[in-house]
């Protein structure tokens, strides 16, 4: 329910920290999703001390899906690739 005749962002409760937009994020939603995809496989990769195996099974992908990834994404410095 909007107070106004318009639904804003304070209904839609899309604001962020201290009343504000992050606008450090992208809007565009194949870049958000490659940042987020991104970030994921990086911290899979820190929390599994650099084991695929264990970061496949983090993310719940498989290694092979994982190896797509690291080439999707030009992710360096695992397991020798």
């Amino acid at each position: 329910m909007a107070d106004e005749d318009y639904v804003g962002l304070h209904d839609l409760a899309m604001q962020v920290g201290m009343g504000e937009l992050d606008d450090s994020l992208p809007l565009n939603l194949k870049e958000v999703r490659e940042q987020a995809e991104t970030t994921a496989i990086k911290r899979a990769l820190v929390h599994a001390d650099n084991n695929i195996s264990q970061a496949a099974k983090l993310l719940g992908v498989t290694r092979p899906t994982l190896y797509t990834l690291f080439s999707k994404y030009e992710i360096e410095g695992h397991d020798g690739h």
